[in-house]
């Protein structure tokens, strides 16, 4: 069961009171008729909705649930204000991760901006191009997650394509890591098992097809965790939003893939 819409602006609006937020790029100095929480819980709510687009969501929400928020603007308006969120969303975000425990999953997936044939032309500054094992090349950014053994996230890194696996670890992921951490066979490295035993954790990677299989039967059974986290990988592409339409801009997509991150783990938080 996921949370109200009045749950979710309970708890937004707590947290811009409390780290006293506000709009970037604020042009004058006439207050907006919608205020930052509106905007961050309707925001959210639409990726807990499964609806498709902003648009039509927006025009659901006037039709149906305006009382809740009589001073929502036009739909071009509330659409200039979408990127404008994004840092309050990436705010948000970094205070619903959760901790690691004593059994964790870590891997990568792809957010593929748009056709491989049209790279350069969105997002040229930022985004590259990469691949994924047995997968074609696309075209943007690369997602690394970790979860713990209750499927909540507990940190997130993003990345151009063509940036490796590993990177993310050794950047600072690494130190987030407790207990046993399981892994597909992009994160084989020796060096890397050692920076994990030196943490005091133990890191269990798939082996690969031309290396001897390393696993003893307890450790199979505990590998079979990792599914986790292509389950949680499947729930926010299908059931968030998190590949929602090509971006017209650079803080528009990411205000996509952080409140899409905000509301999984807000909805794992609230009905925990």
């Amino acid at each position: 069961m996921k949370p109200s819409l009045e749950q979710i602006y309970v708890f937004v609006d707590d947290f811009i009171q409390e780290n006293e937020l506000n709009f970037t790029f604020q042009r004058r100095a006439r207050l907006g008729r919608m205020t930052l929480s509106e905007l961050i819980t309707l925001r959210i709510f639409f990726q807990m909705s499964q609806v498709k687009t902003l648009k039509a969501f927006y025009f659901l929400l006037k039709n149906m649930d305006s009382a809740a928020f009589p001073g929502l603007v036009s739909y071009a308006r509330w659409i200039l204000w979408q990127p404008r969120i994004e840092p309050a969303l990436h705010e948000l975000m970094m205070s619903v991760l959760a901790s690691a425990d004593e059994l964790n999953a870590l891997d990568s997936t792809a957010l593929n901006l748009l056709h491989f044939n049209r790279k350069g032309k969105v997002m040229s500054f930022q985004a590259n191009c990469g691949h994924k094992t047995a997968k074609k090349w696309f075209y943007g950014f690369k997602l690394h997650v970790l979860v713990n053994s209750k499927a909540q996230l507990v940190e997130v890194r993003l990345t151009p394509a063509n940036t490796h696996d590993l990177t993310p670890i050794k950047d600072g992921m690494l130190w987030l890591c407790e207990g046993i951490v399981t892994a597909d066979s992009a994160y084989i490295s020796k060096d890397l098992k050692e920076d994990f035993l030196a943490k005091g954790c133990l890191l269990l990677a798939l082996p690969r097809e031309n290396q001897e299989k390393q696993f003893t039967p307890e450790e199979k059974t505990v590998y079979r965790f990792r599914t986790t986290i292509e389950r949680v990988f499947s729930q926010l592409k299908l059931y968030y939003n998190l590949l929602g339409w090509n971006p017209r801009s650079t803080k528009g997509f990411f205000a996509n893939v952080y409140a899409a991150l905000t509301a999984y783990a807000l909805n794992r938080q609230m009905t925990a």
